[in-house]
């Protein structure tokens, strides 16, 4: 009898250990999940900012953007040589899986799929340099005419579960184009 309760007891043990390591494993796998996913968003998010930095003004093709596309040239390139004036289009769409947002990045013709895990809608949306935000760009507006890049660009991302978060870039560069001495535009088209 008293083999039976020894066993008993040691199996409820052996039992209890093999409850706790296997909720460490689920906890481990959603927190490696997590993890996983805010690393990405933060990496699209960092390449994106850093695209919309070397935004260049270009005279024969004009920047233009609404809210969910915009295309122009950067110097600053994610998959190109950085430094050389390179055409992009940035595009959100959303996941083929229904799992959130993605953003498709199409550089020197190459395209690449960036995701925005977790996101349900998201907007692009443009800064005049008197602080005005615009749904598209160039904007359409009365009076003096807007310059060819905004001051500013904003991704704004409504997530699944309520929250809402913006990815803003300020442009560096020049807003309008100008006169380059040593090179011809056409080089960069």
């Amino acid at each position: 009898m008293e083999m039976i309760v020894v066993l008993l007891i040691s199996s409820m043990a052996v039992m209890l250990g093999f409850q706790s390591l296997m909720q460490w494993q689920q906890a481990e796998a959603t927190f490696s999940r997590i993890g996983n996913e805010t690393e990405a968003n933060t990496l699209t998010a960092a390449w994106w900012r850093s695209s919309m930095r070397g935004l260049m003004p270009v005279e024969k093709t004009p920047f233009w953007g609404n809210a969910s596309s915009l295309s122009g040239f950067t110097n600053n390139p994610i998959f190109s040589t950085a430094g050389a004036m390179t055409p992009i289009h940035w595009q959100v769409l959303e996941n083929t899986e229904g799992n959130g947002m993605r953003l498709v990045l199409k550089e020197n013709n190459r395209i690449h799929n960036l995701p925005i895990d977790g996101g349900a809608t998201a907007q692009f949306a443009y800064m005049d340099r008197d602080g005005g935000i615009h749904p598209q760009w160039p904007p359409k507006v009365l009076g003096e005419a807007p310059t060819q890049l905004p001051q500013a660009i904003r991704l704004n991302i409504r997530y699944s579960n309520g929250e809402e978060r913006s990815w803003a870039a300020h442009v560096i560069g020049p807003l309008n184009p100008y006169y380059r001495v040593f090179s011809i535009e056409e080089d960069f088209e």
